[in-house]
């Protein structure tokens, strides 16, 4: 098998039960606030391509590290764990809702500036998908 170099290119990782349902209750109520807070307009920042996939950016203006740090470290604690390479900082905090049919439809999407990307599932219900 080929040998990967995690530095530049890290393995996935499941991070099972990563958050409670406190905390995604509050990943949520995060996501209420930005929507009302910092309305997105004209599909700005818009890479879904489909109206069945919408996107809150709870980083503006600092507001999920500021509001919800102890979460946040939570999370990018686990994010670090294993990781080899330079010390971490947030890019950016992003919820997406997906409704039947949606998805990230652009096949050759990548987090540009990111060294790492975590998705958390934070839906019970959650059923089928690719």
């Amino acid at each position: 098998p080929a040998v990967v170099d995690e530095v530049s290119q890290p393995l996935p990782r499941l991070l099972e039960q990563l958050l409670s349902p406190d905390d995604r209750a509050a990943v949520e109520r995060a996501a209420v606030v930005c929507r009302r807070r910092y309305p997105r307009l004209n599909g700005e920042g818009d890479v879904t391509g489909s109206v069945a996939h919408a996107i809150t950016y709870l980083h503006r203006d600092g507001y999920f590290g500021r509001d919800h740090g102890p979460l946040l470290k939570k999370i990018t604690d686990a994010m670090a764990r294993d990781w080899r390479g330079p010390p971490l900082t947030v890019r950016c905090v992003e919820h997406h809702v997906y409704t039947e049919g949606g998805g990230l439809i652009l096949e050759d999407h990548r987090d540009i500036g990111s060294s790492l990307s975590l998705s958390v599932l934070l839906s019970d219900e959650y059923a089928g998908g690719a």
